[in-house]
């Protein structure tokens, strides 16, 4: 019952996520619930939890409009993965670090995204 509810839980975030959230940018950040989802996953559970909701919903995104098949799996596994066993490990009592987690967990899906795109080649804009 768990794993069909992290996949529905994921998968309407993903859809959130291409469909609404394009129009909701403040000050011109685009946030991602995907990225959101899978690391409450991560926090609530455990980290391979939160590893497995960032691997399918990075499957689903590679399915739709990937550059290559595993590039956004790799990026969401590792960001997921990584911000719930750094919570996990060092800021489990306080409250307000899952939004900072979630904050810095975004930032490096950026920058895992653009490194990424640079050794495969693809000419990208600024990063800042």
């Amino acid at each position: 019952m768990k794993q069909l509810l992290c996949g529905v839980m994921t998968f309407l975030a993903m859809v959130l996520d291409c469909s609404f959230m394009i129009w909701v940018m403040p000050f011109g950040i685009h946030p991602s619930l995907t990225v959101c989802v899978a690391l409450a996953f991560g926090i609530a559970d455990a980290p391979f939890t939160g590893a497995m909701a960032g691997l399918f919903a990075g499957l689903m995104m590679d399915v739709m409009y990937g550059p290559v098949f595993g590039y956004y799996s790799l990026i969401f596994l590792i960001t997921a993965y990584g911000g719930s066993a750094l919570y996990r490990r060092a800021f489990s009592e306080n409250t307000l670090f899952p939004a900072i987690c979630m904050a810095g967990a975004y930032v490096v899906k950026e920058l895992l995204s653009y490194l990424l795109a640079l050794t495969m080649g693809i000419k990208t804009e600024n990063i800042l």
